[in-house]
């Protein structure tokens, strides 16, 4: 009789022992997971970044450009408004 009850015991034991041992393994995997989920979401967000600093960085110089021809074009007005005042 008390072997058997030992042995009841032992299993339960056991039991309990290996559904901890899974759901501890199961939580640890669903981390991992979540984890390299983040890090791609990360790089993804990176990668966005990255772009759109370049593309800035692209409207800058385009700016840049289109200011130099507004002075230009701005002095070449001026020198015609002088020359139609020198006219009249």
């Amino acid at each position: 009789m008390d072997r058997s009850w030992q042995e009841f015991v032992g299993t339960i034991g056991i039991f309990t022992l290996l559904i901890v041992v899974v759901v501890v393994a199961i939580t640890q995997i669903a981390a991992i997971r979540r984890e390299k989920a983040r890090i791609a979401r990360e790089v993804e967000y990176r990668k966005i970044a990255d772009e759109g600093l370049a593309s800035l960085r692209g409207m800058e110089r385009t700016l840049t450009e289109l200011t130099g021809q507004l002075t230009e074009m701005r002095a070449r007005v001026d020198s015609v408004e002088r020359i139609l005042q020198q006219v009249e």
